[in-house]
């Protein structure tokens, strides 16, 4: 597990590190494909490169001097609150992506941006090379912010007047979203963290799952309305594929659920005649958690709170 000591030194090595070096990388995604992660390497300017090592150094600082908790990943964890680890053999494609990223040199160049690359671009990672060491961090990346040239969605302004891009742009803000230091992956932005290594495919199969598991366990809720509620929100689907690894679903029904709601003041309509949780797009989160046990009650302070991160309910 690293520690606020590790990303201290490993702030210092990269400080004083008397050779320094950025390898920019794109990871693409094909779910047509056996293997759908594959990663081509780009080539960049030194200045590129020194903009992305300042880029890092900025949050790994912003990091250390927040002082911040380090928890294992864990799906039931719905909070920006601390900060998650996981051991990189842990997650299902990162051991892949990694190979091709730290074997850098030995690893495809871009031949060509044509409309397959962009197509299926996902995520880029920078390797950077601190005198014998190297960290690499990831950004979720999509072709939406590629202005290609030709193209009538960017204009150029220069010396006083607008003209089309020559050249394709591909915008980079000042954000990552996970970092690797050995063998551990330091997660910064949890979703994007999650789309970027494919967690999204196992909550959308697990999501399915729990839905199934709820229509045959209970009739409390419209299981349509639920299920269009939930759609395309990964959120939604990130709590139902962890209800259905808590396995709860069998043992809350309709009185505990009701309990939780009046208990927490929760904004869900309870039809007592008919037995029903009456949902809407608002609050069918809302309900989720509550199928989750999300809530719990301090017995030496009668205190309420969300389980998820043990924030006090206002």
């Amino acid at each position: 597990m690293a520690t606020i000591g590790d990303l201290t030194q490993l702030r210092m090595n990269i400080s004083t590190a008397s050779i320094k070096q950025a390898q920019l990388l794109f990871i693409s995604k094909d779910k047509r494909r056996e293997e759908p992660y594959y990663v081509n390497r780009a080539e960049c300017t030194p200045q590129v490169a020194t903009a992305f090592i300042s880029l890092f150094e900025y949050h790994l600082g912003k990091l250390v001097e927040s002082d911040p908790m380090f928890v294992t990943y864990d799906i039931n964890l719905d909070t920006e609150e601390c900060f998650q680890f996981i051991p990189t053999a842990d997650v299902a494609n990162a051991t892949r992506v990694n190979s091709f990223i730290i074997d850098a040199i030995n690893t495809q160049p871009i031949r060509s941006m044509d409309e397959e690359f962009f197509k299926h671009l996902w995520a880029y990672a920078v390797k950077i090379q601190f005198d014998d060491q190297f960290v690499i961090f990831y950004r979720k990346y999509t072709n939406g912010k590629v202005l290609k040239s030709g193209t009538f969605d960017a204009l150029l302004f220069q010396a006083g007047r607008f003209s089309q891009i020559e050249s394709t742009v591909f915008q980079i803000d000042n954000n990552i979203d996970t970092f690797c230091l050995g063998q551990e992956l330091i997660i910064l932005q949890n979703t994007n963290f999650e789309r970027i290594f494919g967690f999204d495919d196992h909550y959308e199969a697990s999501s399915g799952a729990a839905l199934q598991q709820i229509a045959a366990a209970h009739d409390f809720v419209d299981i349509n309305l639920l299920t269009e509620y939930v759609g395309t929100d990964s959120r939604k689907k990130r709590k139902l594929a962890a209800i259905s690894k808590n396995q709860l679903i069998a043992n809350l029904g309709f009185e505990q659920i009701k309990e939780t709601i009046q208990n927490y003041s929760l904004e869900i309509s309870i039809d007592d005649q008919n037995r029903k949780f009456e949902l809407t797009r608002d609050n069918a989160f809302v309900f989720l958690k509550a199928l989750n046990d999300d809530y719990l009650r301090s017995e030496a302070t009668s205190t309420r709170y969300e389980a998820s991160s043990k924030r006090k309910r206002r």
